[in-house]
C-alpha cells in the first residue's frame, strides 16, 4: 500500500530558519509522522510528512504558519542557539 507523503523544503538554523530538528520535533508534538528528507535547494533541509490531506495542511501551518504558539517556540529555539 503507498503511503502519501510530501516532502517540504525549510531553511537550515544557519540560514535564518528553524532547522529540520526543530520542525520535526514539532511535527511530531502535532501527532503528525514525519521523517528527515534531503532538499534540493541549497541551505535548505528537507521534512518529509506523512498523511492525507488534512496532515498536510496541519504541516504546513505548523511549518510556514504564523500562529501565536509557534511563533514563539521558533524565536525561543533561535535564541537559545538550537
Amino acid at each position: 500500500m503507498k503511503r502519501n507523503h510530501i516532502t517540504y523544503s525549510i531553511y537550515k538554523v544557519n540560514e535564518g530558519g528553524i532547522g529540520q530538528v526543530l520542525a520535526l520535533e514539532l511535527l511530531k508534538g502535532a501527532g503528525l509522522q514525519a521523517v528527515r528528507d534531503h532538499s534540493p535547494y541549497i541551505g535548505q533541509s528537507g521534512v518529509r510528512v506523512y498523511g492525507g490531506k488534512r496532515e498536510q495542511k496541519r504541516a504546513e501551518q505548523i511549518l510556514f504558519g504564523d500562529s501565536i504558539w509557534t511563533t514563539r517556540v521558533k524565536n525561543h529555539m533561535r535564541n537559545k542557539g538550537a
